[in-house]
């Protein structure tokens, strides 16, 4: 301040010019003294109530993607899994008549030892699809459904112990995005990347009906 109050004429305009945006930039981003920093405070202490409001109840956009990405399997005829926030896990029809359920210990809520996953991955700007086998009853053989699932083109043997993931994909997903997107338009994101996936889905419902008999007997052990 004492620089450019004393030598400001002198200055090079350029020069003049990155000293005070300095000046602002200490004083709004370090000090919080600056005219707008004072007159947000100001604004804030008048309505509190009301931003506080806004704060609490302001969109969750992981949410609404996830509860449209739902939408969408469902419209696809599959069927929803156990899910959480940031993962929507998924099945088919006829894969979940062929999928043991755990009786003495749940990974996950409904017991599941088969799904198909999709991680909404904010930091990462990433939907990853995943098939997964969770850790399961001791009486059933998880390796063996792993065994079944590597005889599928493209399929590799998982890298963990406990949960089995022979199939990853990521897909790019600018989620910085969202906020200035429709509905619709998110809606129309999720179902592109979910038909991307349909193939997969199908290939996996194609070799459970192949091994129905096998899979039967590991379900019913």
């Amino acid at each position: 301040d004492r620089i450019i109050s004393v030598y400001g004429e002198s200055l090079n305009e350029q020069v003049r010019n990155y000293i005070k945006d300095y000046i602002t930039i200490v004083k709004r981003e370090l000090m919080g003294t600056d005219k707008l920093t004072e007159l947000s405070k100001k604004i804030y202490q008048n309505h509190k109530e009301l931003f506080d409001f806004i704060y609490e109840h302001r969109p969750d956009l992981i949410d609404e993607i996830g509860e449209i990405l739902k939408s969408k399997i469902i419209s696809k005829g599959f069927l929803i899994g156990s899910s959480s926030k940031k993962r929507v896990r998924f099945t088919t029809d006829n894969i979940s008549k062929l999928t043991y359920h755990n009786k003495n210990e749940r990974w996950w809520k409904n017991g599941e030892s088969f799904l198909f996953e999709f991680i909404l991955n904010e930091d990462m700007n990433k939907l990853i699809f995943k098939i997964v086998i969770s850790p399961s009853d001791k009486d059933y053989d998880v390796n063996k459904l792993k065994d079944i699932l590597l005889e599928i083109d493209g399929f590799t043997q998982p890298r963990g112990k406990k949960w089995l993931v022979p199939f990853t994909k990521n897909f790019n997903y600018d989620f910085s995005s969202i906020s200035d997107k429709t509905s619709k338009e998110i809606s129309d994101d999720m179902m592109k990347i979910l038909e991307k996936t349909t193939l997969i889905v199908d290939k996996v419902e194609k070799k459970f009906l192949e091994k129905e008999d096998e899979l039967l007997r590991l379900k019913n052990v």
